[in-house]
């Protein structure tokens, strides 16, 4: 009995299968979606600090409010951004939804704020000059990302 032809007939099958499964897995693509909050947590900590000294030099009590909802314009609709701030002389805590400002409840007890944003309180130390904080969120994949200033 001459068996050599059934051997190299299951060998160039098994080889034709792992060559196809080669193909099957690089052309696969599952799309990522990233978390780019740290990115924007950058951002806003350089572009903050830039709109704070102008308001030293040109005290306006709107140019934080046109700021922040630019900024918030700017990013995508599935990262929220809370504000707080004492730059109008009392203690804001605040988001915008669409275009709209909506206040947050916030307490500030000896020199610290809490705030209660996305079902977590956020606590962050107020000076004697103008302080802006916020709170970046995004949930990627049913996982929540948070990042403070």
């Amino acid at each position: 009995m001459k068996k050599r032809g059934q051997f190299y007939l299951i060998a160039a099958v098994i080889i034709i299968a792992i060559i196809l499964a080669f193909v099957a897995v690089s052309n696969y693509y599952k799309p990522k979606s990233f978390v780019q909050i740290e990115d924007l947590k950058k951002e806003l900590e350089i572009e903050s600090l830039e709109v704070l000294d102008y308001m030293i030099q040109n005290p306006d009590s709107t140019t934080l409010d046109k700021f922040t909802a630019n900024f918030s314009q700017y990013v995508r609709s599935e990262i929220n951004i809370t504000y707080i701030t004492d730059a109008s002389e009392t203690l804001e805590c605040y988001y915008y939804d669409q275009l709209t400002k909506k206040d947050l409840g916030c307490s500030e007890i000896g020199g610290k704020v809490t705030v209660y944003s996305n079902g977590y309180n956020y606590e962050f130390e107020m000076t004697d000059g103008l302080d802006f904080h916020f709170i970046i969120s995004q949930t990627v994949g049913g996982e929540h990302h948070v990042v403070t200033s």
